[in-house]
């Protein structure tokens, strides 16, 4: 609704001066695209399932705020397709530290959680053995790092967020002008470094 119907201005205004509509229109949105989502995901014969959620992260509204607007509907949206047999991958876009307590609600083994600039070692007391976190590799070292700098922060980020499984090596946000040879040493220690 903020991204691409109201944006983010309107749905903010939207949030304070007519908030019914805008939970009505929220729920009728959902309704009408969870079918879709559901029919793509299983005709693709695919069942991980992408989502790219950024407007929920800490800096975009209080928790009071995300509790009445944001995280009812996304969790009714990621209940549903894991209801369906699919496995939600999600980008956390941004940072959303403040928000690892209702993503620990989330059935346990049933999703991916990618996240961009979230506190990895926080997400990792939190969401242990209850989400595979991945993420971990920011896009700026790849893209300018020394391979020697790739290999060392690959070994202490899978040293640290490695332990008891459910980590997976991964870029924090899209892969883009990556030099072959840091791309190359990545995996490299990845596979070196990610047997545990």
């Amino acid at each position: 609704l903020a991204t691409s119907m109201r944006g983010m201005r309107g749905t903010m205004i939207d949030m304070y001066r007519q908030p019914e509509k805008l939970h009505a229109a929220m729920d009728k949105i959902l309704m009408l695209q969870l079918p879709e989502i559901i029919f793509a995901a299983k005709e693709s014969g695919n069942p991980r399932v992408t989502l790219l959620l950024f407007r929920g992260s800490d800096g975009f509204m209080s928790l009071e705020q995300f509790e009445e607007f944001y995280w009812p509907g996304t969790k009714q949206l990621i209940l549903t397709l894991i209801e369906e047999g699919l496995t939600p991958c999600v980008w956390f876009e941004g940072v959303w530290d403040q928000r690892l307590d209702y993503l620990a609600e989330l059935p346990e083994g049933k999703v991916m959680g990618i996240f961009e600039r979230t506190d990895l070692s926080k997400a990792s007391e939190v969401l242990r053995g209850k989400m595979c976190i991945a993420g971990g590799m920011p896009i700026t070292l790849l893209q300018t790092g020394a391979q020697a700098e790739i290999r060392e922060h690959t070994q202490k980020t899978v040293k640290t967020l490695g332990q008891e499984g459910s980590y997976n090596m991964a870029c924090s946000t899209a892969m883009v002008s990556v030099p072959e040879e840091n791309l190359a040493a990545w995996v490299d220690a990845t596979v070196e470094f990610g047997v545990y």
